[in-house]
Formats: structure tokens, C-alpha cells, sequence
């Protein structure tokens, strides 16, 4: 099955919709066959209605790709509360909570969490709470293995 053609069918649409397709997948479980789809939008939460647009708007399109099966599950979904964030979408994030992963320590850790103060092509600035104490700590972009959105309890 041609992953790339059903994602270029279905990108101008989802585009238009104000998402950014993330992914298209197909798997089964068990006797049951799943197209998931995919979206987030990067700066606001994905809510349960812009699922069903947009699995509303694609669902008309999948009907003439013949190479899914008469029978599967269209599951349309965000990339979740603790998404990873390419670096090139990070400036969106400004003032956002994240965890930063890096490939070395850094100040005695792999893992930074904390809020996004500025970022630049070559570091970001976070602001982080360490035992009590706010400090800031500013990374290379070069360590950076990955970002992910955080939760804050």
C-alpha cells in the first residue's frame, strides 16, 4: 500500500482545515484493519470536534482509494499533550512548558524540563525549577536529541 499517495491525497484538505498532517498509518489488530491519520496544528490544543472535521472532510477522499480494504477503522487523531516538537517549530513554543532530551549531560542531566524562554538556531533558554530554586539554563541546540511538550502538575 502507497502510504505517500494517501497522505498527498489528504494533505491539501487536512492543510485547509488549518492542521498539519503528521502521519498516516495502516495496521491491523486481531481481524481489524486501522487507517490512522495523524494532525496536530502547533500552537493550540487539538480538540474533539477538529477530529471530526477533519475526519469528516478526508473520509469522502478515502472512498476512492482503492488499495485500503472495504473494511477498516479511520482514525483520525492529534500527536498527544506530551508531543515532540521539531526544532523548527520550537519559536512557537516560546513560554511553553517542555522537556528538552539531550545526548550528553548537561549540568549533571539528560533531561531538562521547564519553560521556554528563548530560542535561537544555536541554543534555547529555559527557565526551570531545581529543588525549589528557578534558574536558567541554556542549551546547544547541537545536544538537543529531542523536545517534547510537558505537563505540569
Amino acid at each position: 500500500m502507497d502510504l505517500n499517495k494517501i497522505k498527498n491525497l489528504l494533505e491539501p484538505t487536512v492543510q485547509d482545515l488549518g492542521f498539519t498532517l503528521l502521519s498516516v498509518k495502516y495496521f491491523s489488530r486481531g481481524k481489524r484493519h486501522y487507517l490512522e491519520v495523524v494532525i496536530d496544528n502547533f500552537l493550540t490544543p487539538i480538540s474533539l470536534n477538529d477530529i471530526v472535521r477533519v475526519s469528516d472532510a478526508i473520509n469522502p477522499l478515502l472512498d476512492d482509494v482503492s488499495e485500503l480494504s472495504n473494511n477498516y477503522i479511520l482514525d483520525v487523531t492529534s500527536s498527544g499533550a506530551e508531543k515532540e516538537i521539531p526544532l523548527e517549530h520550537l519559536s512557537k513554543y516560546v513560554a511553553g512548558y517542555i522537556t528538552v532530551t539531550l545526548t550528553e549531560a548537561l549540568q549533571g542531566t539528560t533531561k531538562v524540563t521547564g519553560h521556554l524562554e528563548k530560542y535561537t538556531n544555536d541554543e534555547l533558554e529555559m527557565k526551570t525549577n531545581q529543588k525549589g530554586k528557578i534558574t536558567t539554563v541554556k542549551i546547544p541546540v547541537n545536544i538537543i536529541k529531542k523536545v517534547n511538550l510537558a505537563l505540569k502538575f
